[in-house]
């Protein structure tokens, strides 16, 4: 499993840039923040907040994101609304016992 699945690697990278790839482009976004693992029903869950630059715009969707230290994934991201005039995207992870 990659190293952007890892929840306290993941918090340890806050304030580090990743660069986001779509079809036709590739923009550098900034992880904010990372929520505290929760323990759901059945699992156990955190969420990731990024940044992307002024006057930016991305779609909600999967999108390969690239770190230096933590590897590459494909993440599904949703814009969440404004922080500062920028964009913010969430990546929710879902973890489910293994019973």
């Amino acid at each position: 499993m990659t190293e952007i699945f890892n929840r306290d690697r993941l918090a340890a990278a806050v304030g580090s840039k990743f660069r986001m790839i779509a079809a036709t482009e590739s923009v550098e976004i900034e992880l904010t923040e990372v929520s505290e693992l929760r323990e759901r029903r059945g699992g156990k869950a955190f969420s990731a907040l990024f940044i992307v630059p002024t006057g930016y715009n991305v779609e909600q969707g999967l999108y390969q994101l690239e770190h230096e230290e933590l590897g590459r994934a494909d993440l599904f991201l949703v814009p969440v609304g404004l922080r500062k005039e920028r964009l913010q995207l969430e990546a929710v992870f879902n973890f489910l016992n293994q019973e």
